[in-house]
């Protein structure tokens, strides 16, 4: 639709030097930026949870955070405090980039633009309860047409995936919404 290939550190990317349909094509390339720089946050996050590991005494650290993926309890709270964040928040932020290490195909999608935060922490949940083959076969299937959807198209879409890749006891399948 838009050529997303504006150079945003150019000078004539000043929004009054633009012309209109130079403005959405801006703001375009402006939130693939976003998107972009987002992904490496999110690996300079799990990185930095990956380097605190949670106690391997529960005695010593023992809190119900510890055991999040074999991360320290107060990985949170570090990042937190980097980034004058809440400790929810910082949780959130950790558990995104946590779940995009094992979702390498939206981490890709995050990293080159083409996804954005909200709809990766939606593949995230949407295929939380899933082992990793058919999260990765879900993502196969959903995430080539995920840049061109809404959010509630590509929920849609994640839950049909889901219910089609991977098997689901019967007695859980008529409690799933697909809306």
């Amino acid at each position: 639709m838009f050529d997303t290939r504006i150079e945003l550190a150019a000078p004539a990317s000043s929004p009054t030097a633009l012309r209109s349909d130079e403005l959405l094509t801006a703001i375009t390339a402006a939130q693939r930026t976003i998107n972009q720089a987002t992904a490496r946050q999110l690996a300079y996050v799990a990185e930095f949870a990956r380097r605190q590991p949670a106690p391997e005494d529960p005695a010593i650290g023992g809190g119900e955070r510890a055991t999040r993926d074999g991360v320290s309890e107060f990985a949170a709270a570090d990042i937190g405090c980097a980034l004058r964040i809440s400790r929810r928040a910082a949780d959130r932020l950790l558990d995104t980039a946590l779940a995009l290490q094992r979702l390498p195909a939206t981490n890709a999608a995050l990293a080159a633009g083409d996804l954005d935060l909200p709809r990766a922490r939606l593949v995230c949940a949407e295929t939380a309860h899933l082992d990793d083959t058919h999260a990765a076969a879900v993502e196969t299937r959903v995430l080539p047409r995920a840049p061109g959807q809404v959010y509630s198209e590509l929920r849609r879409a994640l839950r049909r995936a889901a219910l089609t890749l991977a098997p689901v006891p019967r007695q859980v399948v008529g409690r799933i919404s697909l809306v």
